[in-house]
């Protein structure tokens, strides 16, 4: 059984004509009924029967066109795989993550796999919900890291990286530093911290307000740092989820958020169009989980 008869027979299927699936590959309708006779024979089964000029499938026929769809496909992701890897000096693709990340795991991630594949280029570049939404559905990042937030469509991948918890970043002369954890109800009399662009700060608010749970006036900013500055200035709280990498300069601390007793969880997630699918990707997404689950 080989590989270009079972093109023949997927085609003839998708057409449902021996001679347009003979034209698909430029050769003569004898010469394609050949092929498929010789399918036959080899299996020792009929895979169509023939009526006149019609012909419907037989069960064996429907079988084999149902694995021969998965099994064609493989070979194709397969065969442009090999290619990308015998031309990885020209390979590049492009990382969007969260302008509210503050892990360090995409960090090191990005340092091993520059380490495996150094002949890839990556482009990295950080953006809000909706901006990341965007950036990747017109093409112009290839993957994304993003919370569960983003409701992505069937055609594309949903990789889940981990369930982080959610921690808020206080003051040190916070009156709540000391907490072990702190729960969401005990918040509503603190200003939130939000990291959002202007036009996008009344999606944030909703979001944190009616999800999450947060009572309390919101302030926001447009980066991390700034959210840093302000928390140490005992200006408000900043929520963030991860493992937090904070900068010792700054002079806050950050404490597990809880809700109904329980971890405040985020669920991130890796997200990249189907129709991009491709070795690099997908080996850039496995490290990236790896970093985001070790202990």
């Amino acid at each position: 059984m080989e590989i270009r008869q079972l093109k023949y027979f997927n085609s003839i299927i998708k057409h449902n004509s021996f001679t347009e699936a003979a034209e698909d590959f430029g050769i003569s309708q004898s010469g394609i009924s050949q092929q498929i006779k010789s399918l036959e024979k080899e299996l020792g089964v009929k895979l169509f029967e023939r009526q006149n000029r019609k012909f419907i499938m037989t069960e064996a026929g429907h079988y084999l066109y149902r694995k021969t769809m998965v099994l064609l496909n493989d070979i194709e992701v397969i065969t442009r795989n090999v290619s990308k890897i015998g031309k990885s000096s020209g390979s590049s693709f492009s990382i969007g993550y969260l302008k509210s990340y503050a892990g360090f795991e995409l960090q090191k991630a990005i340092n091993k796999y520059t380490q495996k594949y150094p002949n890839v280029n990556l482009n990295v570049k950080s953006g809000y919900h909706d901006e990341l939404c965007e950036e990747i559905k017109n093409d112009r990042v290839d993957i994304i890291l993003c919370d569960k937030r983003w409701v992505s469509s069937k055609d594309f991948v949903n990789y889940q990286i981990k369930d982080v918890e959610t921690y808020v970043v206080v003051s040190e002369n916070s009156k709540i530093s000391k907490l072990k954890t702190v729960d969401i109800e005990d918040l509503k009399d603190f200003p939130i911290i939000l990291i959002a662009s202007k036009n996008q700060q009344d999606k944030e608010q909703v979001y944190f307000k009616n999800t999450i749970g947060f009572k309390g006036v919101f302030l926001f900013v447009d980066n991390i740092q700034e959210g840093m500055i302000l928390a140490s200035a005992n200006q408000g709280i900043l929520p963030l989820a991860g493992n937090i990498n904070l900068n010792i300069s700054y002079s806050v601390k950050r404490i597990p958020l809880i809700k109904k007793g329980k971890s405040l969880i985020q669920k991130y997630y890796a997200f990249w169009k189907k129709d991009n699918s491709g070795y690099y990707i997908e080996a850039f997404a496995e490290i990236l989980k790896r970093e985001f689950n070790k202990k």
